[in-house]
């Protein structure tokens, strides 16, 4: 139950952030530890088909996608203040 209540959480925080354009810091430990959480519940709760293993995991995907698209934001705009 903690886990769930803690996905719920972390979905809401990056929720809230992408909504308003806000910025969530997160140590990549911590990130790390998530996506491990997720992983041993995907693997624990294997009777499960969309159990909170798969739901951490979509989270983490979540966050490596909006991390992605910030990197690229970020190498673009200093590729052309270099210009």
């Amino acid at each position: 139950m903690y886990a769930a209540a803690n996905r719920r959480v972390v979905q809401r925080m990056l929720e809230t952030c992408r909504k308003d354009g806000g910025v969530l810091l997160v140590q990549p430990e911590h990130l790390l530890s998530f996506k491990l959480m997720g992983l041993q519940r995907r693997w624990t709760d294997k009777t499960s088909a969309s159990g909170l293993g798969k739901q951490i995991l979509n989270t983490y995907r979540e966050f490596e996608t909006s991390l992605g698209t910030l990197w690229t934001r970020v190498t673009r705009t200093s590729a052309s203040s270099s210009s």
